[in-house]
């Protein structure tokens, strides 16, 4: 098994993003557009009979509705300085409804935005949870000092963080995380946040992404437990505390 092979496995769904009623100014539009586009999310423009409500975004399979959310509170969310990416602590992220529902979703050609607006979920969800094991993989070690608030705040919580990465020197130390540096090269190519759902399969979530080229990313994201619990055993075996 490998990270490779986990994301060889995940089917992602076809979902599609209809976007109603439009009148915000283009930036909004195309930084969704410019989201989602490495995704199987297919984007359309749409409008209703009496062009009621304005500005709102549906997320549906097929004729299933999934979600919905304001296209301004969506833009908002997905905004390089003031949204996720930009967040400095998990107490501090709204995250929509769409986003939250885009799962088993594999995608290719992201960068290093949309990999931590990604991460910002499974993050949240474990903040949330209160409790439960979070494990993350930044690659190179060094890294994670580029989000040191975030991880302190979660490592002051009862919720447990393990950490990965190539150690580049000496692995850093952190108190309330557990660090295992591996020079493996597959730990430096690949980003990771799975969250064990503090024994709720309704809350375990995951994301994985294979770096391809400098700063662009394959992988997946999903809410399956199944496959959650099977991602977390051969993190943990292969390089974790059962290695």
């Amino acid at each position: 098994m490998s990270f490779t092979a986990f994301i060889d496995r995940v089917d992602g769904r076809k979902r599609t993003l209809s976007l109603y009623n439009v009148d915000v100014p283009k930036e909004r539009i195309d930084g969704i557009e410019a989201f989602f586009r490495p995704q199987q999310v297919q984007l359309r423009r749409s409008s209703t009979d009496d062009g009621c409500p304005r500005n709102f975004a549906v997320l549906h399979e097929n004729e299933e509705f999934i979600a919905a959310s304001g296209i301004e509170e969506l833009a908002v969310a997905l905004d390089f300085e003031k949204g996720i990416y930009g967040s400095e602590t998990v107490a501090d992220v709204e995250y929509t409804e769409i986003l939250r529902h885009v799962d088993n979703t594999t995608f290719s050609g992201y960068d290093k935005r949309r990999m931590i607006i990604a991460s910002r979920e499974i993050e949240m969800q474990a903040w949330n949870a209160g409790g439960g094991q979070l494990h993350v993989g930044f690659q190179r070690l060094p890294l994670l000092s580029s989000q040191d608030q975030v991880y302190s705040k979660l490592a002051d919580s009862a919720v447990g963080v393990h950490v990965y990465g190539r150690p580049d020197g000496v692995a850093p130390e952190r108190q309330g995380l557990s660090v295992y540096p591996s020079d493996a090269d597959e730990i430096a190519d690949s980003w990771f946040v799975v969250f064990d759902g503090d024994g709720d399969d309704e809350r375990k979530c995951a994301f994985l992404g294979t770096e391809v080229r400098d700063d662009e990313y394959t992988g997946f994201w999903t809410y399956d437990a199944a496959i959650v619990d099977e991602l977390l055993r051969y993190i943990t075996t292969t390089y974790g505390d059962e290695a």
